[in-house]
């Protein structure tokens, strides 16, 4: 389906009145997994999920899991990657 440019503008005002500007959005500067693809897939799988607390004892586990596979192989690894929250 293709929309007129008409159509299109209609669209974009609507989600603008009902969500907000998203350039207006501030996001904490700790928000998101910028350096891992893996990190991001979890979160979005986990959310699905009755519970985010659930979606952060995973990701947790899963840097901390690849924490000590990185140290047993030799790898550098980020100071940041092991979270005891």
């Amino acid at each position: 389906m293709k929309l007129t440019p008409a159509q299109l503008e209609a669209l974009t005002s609507r989600c603008t009145d009902k969500l907000g500007d998203h350039a207006a959005m501030q996001l904490p500067a700790d928000y998101g997994y910028p350096d891992s693809l893996a990190l991001c897939v979890i979160d979005a799988v986990q959310s699905t999920g009755i519970k985010y607390a659930n979606v952060l004892k995973v990701t947790k586990n899963y840097r901390n899991y690849r924490l000590e596979c990185s140290r047993f192989c030799g790898l550098e690894v980020k100071p940041q990657a092991r979270l005891d929250v």
